[in-house]
Formats: C-alpha cells, sequence, structure tokens
C-alpha cells in the first residue's frame, strides 16, 4: 500500500497526468454539488473556512473553481506536496522513496528552571525564558515561544505548547515539582497572544494528580514485622487442644498425599476418617473462638 501510494504521488509529480483521469475526478466532484439540502452539507466547510479567515463561497463559485482545474495545477500541487509533506506509514520506513525520517526530539534543550518529573525520576520539565523543553533519556523536546503555534491553556494552571515544527510540550503543574504560578505567568507572558487558546475549567477529578507513594523499605518491614506480631500473639493465644488437632491435621494430610501417591486406591479408604478429623477440628476452633468472643 505504502510503495503504490508513494507510486501514485511520483507519477503525478512528474506530470504524468492525464486529462481524463482529471476529468473523471472533476465528475465525480461535481456530483457532490446536486446533493438535496447542499447547503446543510456544506456547512462544516464553511465553518473551517471561517476559522481559516477566508470568506465563505457559494456552490456557484466552488463549481467554476472545479471547472478550471488544468492538469498543470495537479502537477504543482503534486509537486508541493512531495517537498513539504508529511508520510505516515506503518512498520517499515520510506527512506528508500528518498524520505528522510522526521526528528523525534529536539537538537537541544533550553536552560531555565528545573522541575522534575514526579512520575518519572528520568523526566525533567524545563521552563525558561525563551521556551519550553521536556528532557528524558531518549533526548529533548523543546518549543521556543517565538515559534509557539499555539497554546492551550485552563484556569488550574495547564498549558500544552505546540510548535510550528510539530513538537508538542504538556505542562501538568500537579505532575511537576515546583511548577508554581510564577513559572506559569513565564510562559503565558512570553507566548504571543494570538497563539493563546483558553479552554474550559476541567472537573477535578480529570485533573491528573502525582502517583501514590510507595511506602520506603523501613516502613514496610515495620507495618510487616507489625502483622507478623499479631500472627505470632495470635498463636500464642491458641489453647493446646486446638494446636494439637491442627498438627494431627498437618501430619494426617502428610500421610495422605504419601500413601496416594504409592497407592491410589487408599484414597476411597480414607474419606471418612478425613471428614472425622475436619469435624472435629472445626469443633474445637469453635469452642475457642466462644470463649474468646
Amino acid at each position: 500500500m505504502v510503495g503504490g501510494f508513494i507510486d501514485v504521488l511520483a507519477r503525478m509529480r512528474a506530470g504524468r497526468i492525464e486529462q481524463a483521469e482529471l476529468d473523471s475526478a472533476r465528475a465525480r466532484a461535481l456530483k457532490a454539488y446536486d446533493t438535496p439540502e447542499l447547503g446543510a452539507a456544506l456547512l462544516p466547510s464553511y465553518a473551517l473556512g471561517l476559522l481559516q479567515g477566508r470568506e465563505p463561497e457559494s456552490p456557484a463559485d466552488l463549481r467554476r473553481e472545479l471547472t478550471a482545474v488544468t492538469v498543470d495545477d495537479l502537477r504543482e500541487v503534486a509537486r508541493e506536496v512531495w517537498s513539504t509533506g508529511l508520510l505516515q506509514v506503518p512498520r517499515r520506513g520510506a527512506d528508500w522513496a528518498g524520505f528522510t525520517l522526521a526528528p523525534h526530539y529536539a537538537e537541544h534543550a533550553l536552560n531555565g528552571t528545573r522541575h522534575r518529573s514526579l512520575e518519572d525520576a528520568d523526566v525533567t520539565l524545563v521552563i525558561g525564558e525563551e521556551g519550553v523543553s521536556l528532557t528524558a533519556p531518549g533526548g529533548p523536546v523543546t518549543v521556543r515561544y517565538d515559534a509557539c503555534a499555539a497554546m492551550t491553556t485552563r484556569p488550574d494552571g495547564a498549558r500544552v505548547l505546540t510548535g510550528l515544527d510539530g513538537f508538542s510540550v504538556t505542562v501538568e503543574p500537579t505532575l511537576y515539582q515546583g511548577v508554581t504560578p510564577e513559572r506559569i505567568a513565564v510562559m503565558d507572558a512570553a507566548v504571543p497572544a494570538a497563539a493563546r487558546v483558553g479552554l474550559p475549567a476541567r472537573d477535578p477529578e480529570h485533573i491528573p494528580g502525582p502517583p501514590a507513594r510507595k511506602p520506603s523499605p523501613a516502613k514496610a518491614a515495620a507495618r510487616l514485622n507489625g502483622r507478623g506480631n499479631a500472627w505470632a500473639a495470635t498463636v500464642r493465644s491458641w489453647p493446646v487442644p486446638l494446636i494439637l488437632i491442627i498438627a494431627l491435621d498437618v501430619v494426617f494430610g502428610v500421610g495422605m498425599l504419601i500413601s496416594v501417591v504409592h497407592h491410589p486406591l487408599t484414597l476411597g479408604r480414607a474419606v471418612l476418617p478425613t471428614i472425622a478429623l475436619v469435624y472435629a477440628t472445626r469443633r474445637v476452633y469453635a469452642r475457642h473462638r466462644h470463649r474468646n468472643g
């Protein structure tokens, strides 16, 4: 599939486009304008045009534009796509077709205050005067304020900065150490107003929090020791008859296991003694529970 897609794009870039192909594609596109309730169908494209600052065009204008498209226009668009587009492919790359791998990390991290991640000790957030960086073992991810395409803001202090190069850094004050309102204010003042996008407040349950801390080895040992002391105290409170019958249960169980392994037919003869022993153990234990509440 990847090879077929690249072959078609390469053929178009080279200019090998037949007029019949354009006519066929144009006929299918023009047929869409015969749809009932065309205005409702075009509403999403009108909304997108307004968001992009374009004046809405009437169906008649759109028809004229489609009719005016030439094969040379298609060649020009194909060349632009080839030189500026991003190709996302599964598994194997596309370097064999002349594409280069898009960078996963920035060339360098910026200077600024460092804030250790509360989720991963190997990750650090840097908030500087020129931008923000996220450093990880694989490399840094950096978004400069002067090359910030958009920064979404939340009333709780969360910020997501996306650069013109596609890199993105998420700043969650609850997930990094020392990210104070003053550090958030540095980003707000540096990012151009046109790039700031305000988002509504989140439900408190949707605000991420740091993971629960694991107890230190000393505390864990203390709790384990406490449970051990409690278990030892429980055993010491057992009466002698209960201890003896539990020991008998253990000896009988081991003997039964050995006997069955060597003589499987003995299992049937052990049913009644097993029932009697279980009944006696329950009676002794119930009497002990009754005496101790």
